[in-house]
């Protein structure tokens, strides 16, 4: 655990993140954040924070869906049942995993996947977003059975690039999606529905590639997107279906087996849907009334593609112009509501404290950072030791005294919010500037005892 700072709490971070506060601007947003559902919820997600303070994990703010931390937080808690050391480990895999496969940039650059072989993957296969369900939830359809893995492969596309597809469009529903529902649903959104036509699948299908792209694809949901998707449900499911997934449901966790309905078809299926789905929401071979090609067209692309095709366009413009990723990566509905890495928080030492712990900070921030801490130094330098000459007349001498303690105090804040948050990052270019912030440390001790005894002395 962390080591106990000198006001006896850790490293400030537990009075910091139970302080922090979202802004009055977000709460125009529309939406009410997340919060946790038990106590054990409130405690182990509190811990979390802890952790999360003490080892400087960078959460990008493309990691947070709807842009709530409260509700990514729990849901990967929740996914490792509210163990804190199996959920910090996982974050920082989470972070890891981001950066090495350029998730963070894949709705706002080109280069992320191949816009050549996404075309491939998607006319040979339908999976797509389509609109949102009854609760305002994000709804995927997915129709494995018309998939066909030769042409696909036949055309230089790798069981890497269509777990890369996928992962783009796991990235746009969090990212788009999830804002747009939480905005219109008045609370956070941070959970699918996803529908599955099991028209067509046969075992002969379930070739080794298939099944190890498959196994793949569940494991990456279950440790990088925990807890997202509430319920899937299968249609149009044969006797013959029994067969398939006793195959494919030893790939999924006990969780994602018990959120899967499994429905055979016919007026019940569609009875069924209803509750989740309007029929005019509803695609034609699950009983509704929207026929196939009204969701996508001859060459497999879908309305959810072509607005999702724009919104990456509109992002990587943005960084072409030289926006950051970070801001790059909001939806255009929240800009100018929303900084880099979080949706605002409370204008305060504390909330700035936690979100620069707790979000992505890039290099040149690191550096912004490092060069504001060395003019904290450098000001304590200029204005001398904050010492008072004998000679001076007693009002001047409680004058300066008074002014030197408010600069002392004012130096100190700023020094402990800069050695807290770069603790992790010193280096030798603040090497002598952490020394200095030292020395400030202990005049400012020597400046408040000397303030006390002047006033003993005056009573």
């Amino acid at each position: 655990s962390p080591p106990p700072s000198r006001d006896g709490t850790r490293l400030g971070v537990r009075r910091v993140s139970r302080e922090l506060e979202w802004s009055p601007q977000q709460v125009k947003l529309g939406w009410t954040l997340q919060e946790p559902e038990t106590e054990q919820e409130a405690i182990a997600l509190q811990q979390l924070k802890d952790q999360i303070c003490f080892h400087k994990i960078q959460i990008p703010s493309s990691a947070l869906y709807a842009g709530d931390l409260n509700a990514t937080l729990l849901r990967f808690l929740r996914s490792r049942k509210l163990n804190v050391t199996k959920t910090t480990a996982l974050l920082k895999d989470l972070v890891r995993w981001r950066k090495e496969m350029g998730v963070n940039e894949i709705l706002s650059s080109d280069n992320v996947l191949d816009a050549e072989k996404l075309t491939v993957m998607r006319k040979f296969s339908r999976g797509s977003n389509w609109g949102y369900d009854k609760e305002g939830r994000p709804v995927f359809f997915d129709r494995p059975g018309i998939l066909e893995v030769d042409k696909i492969v036949a055309n230089g596309c790798t069981p890497e690039d269509f777990i890369m597809k996928h992962v783009q469009d796991m990235e746009y529903i969090a990212n788009q999606m999830m804002y747009e529902a939480s905005l219109a649903k008045g609370q956070t959104v941070d959970q699918t529905l996803t529908i599955v036509d099991a028209t067509g699948i046969k075992l002969s299908a379930l070739t080794k590639t298939v099944l190890s792209t498959f196994a793949k694809m569940t494991k990456l949901d279950q440790d990088y997107y925990p807890e997202s998707n509430a319920l899937t449900i299968v249609t149009n499911a044969g006797y013959f279906f029994a067969g398939v997934f006793k195959i494919i449901s030893r790939f999924l966790d006990a969780t994602t087996r018990a959120r899967t309905r499994v429905l055979g078809g016919g007026e019940k299926q569609f009875e069924a849907l209803l509750e989740f789905l309007e029929a005019d929401n509803m695609p034609e071979f699950c009983g509704g009334n929207l026929k196939h090609d009204m969701i996508w067209d001859e060459n497999g692309v879908s309305r959810g593609h072509r607005k999702m095709d724009n919104e990456v366009a509109r992002r990587a413009r943005l960084v072409e112009d030289g926006e950051s990723v970070e801001q790059a990566n909001l939806p255009e509905f929240v800009r100018g509501w929303a900084e880099a890495g979080v949706l605002i928080m409370a204008n305060t030492e504390d909330a700035r404290r936690m979100r620069m712990a707790t979000t992505a900070l890039s290099q040149p921030a690191v550096d912004e950072l490092k060069s504001k801490f060395k003019v904290v130094v450098e000001t304590y330098n200029d204005d001398g030791d904050f010492s008072i000459p004998r000679s001076t007349p007693r009002e001047r001498r409680d004058d300066n005294l008074q002014r030197r303690h408010s600069f002392a105090s004012t130096v100190e804040m700023s020094v402990d919010m800069h050695m807290e948050v770069l603790a992790p990052d010193y280096d030798d270019e603040v090497e002598e500037a952490l020394e200095s912030a030292e020395r400030i440390k202990q005049m400012c001790a020597r400046v408040r005892m000397m303030k006390s005894r002047a006033e003993i002395l005056g009573a």
